[in-house]
């Protein structure tokens, strides 16, 4: 929990501060450099990357992160309590096949194995 909220601080006070004053320095570079703006399209490709990724870091990865704080401040201290015995062997993941060879869900198989 610790490391989640120290990420959580950075986000908030260095990050997102820091992300707001980007775009007010590339305008002073793209006008004091003398770029024009609608004939190069790698600036307007890359401001329209920024605006998706900074839009993405303050609706959806900052309320993620405050609530992921909030979820581990509400868990109980200790080890889970066993209230229900372990699942049969023949359930779990990486069981053996009739060939003896380990079997893995479609998702996480490798695809070099």
């Amino acid at each position: 929990m610790f490391g989640t909220e120290i990420i959580h601080v950075i986000e908030e006070r260095l990050t997102l501060p820091l992300s707001v004053a980007v775009p007010l320095l590339g305008t002073a570079l793209i006008y004091t450099g003398h770029f024009n703006l609608w004939k190069s399209e790698w600036l307007i490709i890359a401001i329209v990357v920024y605006i998706v990724t900074f839009f993405f870091a303050m609706f959806v990865q900052l309320p993620n992160t405050s609530k992921m704080i909030r979820l581990l401040q509400s868990m109980p201290p200790g080890p889970p309590r066993p209230e229900r015995p372990p699942l049969p062997r023949s359930s779990r993941w990486g069981r053996s096949s009739s060939s003896g060879a380990c079997t893995w869900p479609w998702p996480l198989s490798p695809l070099w194995f």
